[in-house]
């Protein structure tokens, strides 16, 4: 198994279960590993593997929209990468929101969200 990681994509979005946290925005970051069989060729072409810019494509997609829930978020990239990529064996996407407004000193609040495409069916 081949893992295809992209980490700390970042982007200034406008999610939150308040509407003044989608109304004022916040910065998210956000990490993705897709397992896909291994890439056993030597003719070193895209076709074989997975694109990462499409994947990255998939992420900035659904971070431009705005949604109450990092879970929600979570689900539907995940959806996308499967509904995309057929070879995909499993998907792990973790979301930050960075600096949450918490009445406390918290850098940033977190969901991880993993799962293979058997566990989708």
């Amino acid at each position: 198994m081949t893992k295809i990681v992209l980490e700390g994509m970042t982007f200034f979005a406008y999610h939150g279960f308040y509407e003044e946290e989608r109304q004022k925005g916040n910065e998210f970051r956000v990490d993705v590993n897709v397992d896909v069989p291994d890439y056993e060729s030597a003719d070193d072409r895209l076709s074989g593997t997975l694109n990462y810019e499409e994947l990255y494509s998939i992420c900035k997609g659904r971070m431009n929209e705005s949604y109450k829930l990092l879970e929600t978020i979570a689900v539907l990239i995940k959806n996308d990468i499967f509904e995309t990529f057929t070879d995909v064996i499993s998907v792990q996407i973790r979301i930050e929101k960075l600096n949450p407004p918490i009445d406390g000193p918290v850098e940033k609040a977190a969901v991880v969200l993993a799962q293979t495409r058997s566990e989708q069916a």
